[in-house]
């Protein structure tokens, strides 16, 4: 920059083209967003609505975007059982999910019992055709969407992992992918790709979270809608894990020590307290995880053979399982019954049992909670719901307000 004799400074060519540049740009800008905005108000500042347009949008939104155009998809998939679970569609009619057992209910067809995976009757809907997702890696990071259930109806989320990898399961009998700790999933929650593919089923096995792979979960199902309903077996034997000290006694390297037999049992005068067993059938049991996962796929009436150790060494020993003699699950009554076993507390009545397919359990009661208000009457006692019900015509509801642990809700109990 040069000056003039009377010292004012002079601005060189270049700076008054760029000043030129950056004011024509500015008009030019202003002027674009006149014509995109049509006759809203451009007093504020037209420069940045207009550069906004020109960014790229976030990761979030596209996941966002993502999650919104599966939504229809993915809600065709998946039905609401009780208000309580997520299940999967396998057919108009029919669905799987992973249920709790004191939470069956009489829509509940067959069981898995080692895993939990229940077959449900569900509302009749086309069932579309799932797509099931077979990764070439799980070792690397990725989002997959959850079903989950809130104020109960669906709802979807992106889910970060960072990682799986591969891990036998002894509950599902095959390799499920386990999942950094960071990950928050809520055993049954239904994933899948944001391409609409079917991922897996969270669960809870070998002590943690684990994803079962969607293939998996369908060929359990398939094996429910073509099981023949046995009744489960016992074997009559209580065990408990192997110790050093016995491991030493015995020769054993895994395996769970026998506590107790049963006189009337299977293994009476066949085994005793202290012997090891090494394997169930084909399975080996180095854990009571394992031993649990081989006994409840045990029906009654199976020739179950045995591995077994004690300090004469190796030996093959053959039971036969007795059925459990367990409750029939009841029909749905008619006339309905209300299905609740209660006791009088604090302000109202603690619901003890919920009898399947009652009409307690249609209205989502579940056992330990209390209801505290009968329509407008508050600390109702166990009696009065009872008489209540029992008054109620099959057009009219009783509206129950429940404390569920730390949580309120409003129930509608109907015949």
């Amino acid at each position: 920059m040069t000056r003039f004799p009377s010292g004012a400074p002079r601005i060189s060519r270049e700076t008054r083209l760029l000043l030129t540049i950056a004011l024509i740009s500015s008009l030019v800008l202003v002027a674009l967003a006149r014509v995109r905005f049509g006759g809203d108000d451009a007093r504020g500042n037209t420069v940045m609505p207009v550069l906004a347009q020109l960014a790229p949008r976030s990761p979030f939104e596209d996941e966002a975007f993502a999650i919104f155009a599966l939504t229809p998809r993915v809600m065709a998939s998946v039905a609401v059982v009780d208000r309580q679970y997520t299940a999967l569609r396998i057919q108009s009619d029919a669905a799987v999910a992973i249920m709790q057992e004191d939470h069956l209910t009489g829509a509940v067809l067959a069981r898995d019992r080692p895993t939990g995976l229940a077959l449900v009757r569900v509302p009749v809907s086309n069932a579309p055709v799932l797509t099931v997702w077979a990764p070439r890696r799980v070792d690397y990071a990725r989002y997959l969407v959850a079903a989950e259930l809130f104020e109960g109806r669906i709802s979807l989320r992106p889910v970060f992992i960072g990682s799986m990898t591969e891990a036998m399961s002894p509950d599902w009998e095959a390799s499920v992918w386990l999942t950094p700790a960071d990950v928050t999933l809520r055993p049954g929650t239904l994933l899948f790709t944001t391409g609409g593919e079917m991922a897996g089923v969270a669960a809870s096995t070998l002590g943690r979270l684990v994803i079962v792979p969607a293939e998996v979960v369908m060929n359990r199902a398939a094996a429910l809608l073509e099981g023949d309903r046995k009744p489960p077996g016992e074997l009559g034997l209580s065990v408990q894990p192997l110790t050093v000290p016995i491991a030493r006694a015995t020769g054993a390297d895994s395996g769970v020590v026998i506590t107790w037999s049963d006189p009337a049992g299977p293994a009476a005068g066949k085994l005793r307290p202290g012997s090891v067993i090494e394997r169930v059938k084909d399975i080996d049991t180095p854990s009571m995880g394992h031993w649990a996962a081989a006994v409840a796929r045990i029906d009654g009436g199976d020739v179950v053979p045995l591995r077994v150790r004690d300090r004469s060494g190796s030996r093959e020993v053959v039971l036969t399982a007795t059925a459990l003699k367990s409750e029939d699950p009841a029909p749905t009554p008619t006339p309905p019954t209300l299905g609740l076993q209660m006791r009088r507390v604090k302000n109202g009545a603690q619901v003890v049992r919920v009898a399947p397919g009652s009409a307690g359990s249609r209205a989502g009661l579940r056992p330990r909670d209390v209801i505290t208000y009968l329509d407008e009457q508050g600390d109702p006692a166990p009696e009065a719901i009872v008489r209540a019900f029992a008054d109620l015509s099959p057009e009219a509801a009783l509206l129950l307000a429940v404390t569920r642990d730390d949580s309120h809700h409003v129930l509608a109990l109907q015949k």
